[in-house]
């Protein structure tokens, strides 16, 4: 989910996209996270700022975001006027190939664009400006909606003031488990609200 969205007839201007839930559980303990740090070609300012500069600049954030699967956002924004581009990402996570990374249509050859590289670092292909002092400016955010768990992988459901922390939306709809043999079994709600687990045909 987007954190903001371009405002309509301007360019490169942007507004927060409203969110719905509880706004004092976003604001003081849902709020995701954001890492803004500007690029340099001083290598010693790059290592302070945990910036690989030996080639296309890779850089480490203080945390983890869920790789692969299009949630980290990636903005530039002008070291003086401070209008925020958002990055097209180079890499896109290919369900129908076992997880399988797929490189998918990119920007005009001079054109700045990411590269998730691990689960904590990213690199910036063609960035604008290197320059020291004066390098672009970028933003990484992960949505409030869906921070990665301590353990890379697992989903983490925060406390909810209505108890209904996972929601399915769907007639029918079930969850997946596995057993320890590999056997895959979903877990249902019947008719009359029984609870039903069948293996997965």
């Amino acid at each position: 989910m987007p954190l903001v969205r371009p405002i309509p007839g301007t360019d490169n201007a942007f507004e927060k996209i409203p969110t719905s839930g509880d706004a004092v559980r976003f604001v003081t303990a849902q709020q995701g996270k954001r890492h803004l740090v500007q690029l340099t070609d001083s290598a010693p300012n790059a290592a302070a700022r945990n910036i690989d500069i030996t080639g296309d600049p890779i850089f480490t954030l203080p945390f983890d975001y869920l790789f692969g699967v299009r949630q980290l956002e990636v903005f530039e924004l002008d070291s003086t006027t401070f209008v925020a581009d958002r990055l097209v990402e180079k890499t896109v996570y290919d369900e129908a190939n076992a997880g399988v990374l797929t490189t998918v249509a990119v920007p005009p050859a001079a054109a700045p664009y990411f590269e998730e590289v691990s689960k904590d670092q990213v690199r910036i292909i063609n960035p604008t400006n290197t320059t020291d002092a004066a390098g672009s400016i970028y933003l990484f955010a992960v949505p409030h909606t869906s921070l990665p768990a301590e353990n890379e992988n697992r989903v983490v459901v925060a406390p909810q003031p209505d108890s209904q922390g996972l929601r399915l939306k769907g007639l029918g709809d079930g969850i997946v488990f596995k057993d320890s043999n590999g056997v895959e079994y979903i877990l249902t709600i019947t008719t009359g609200g029984r609870v039903a687990v069948n293996p997965v045909l």
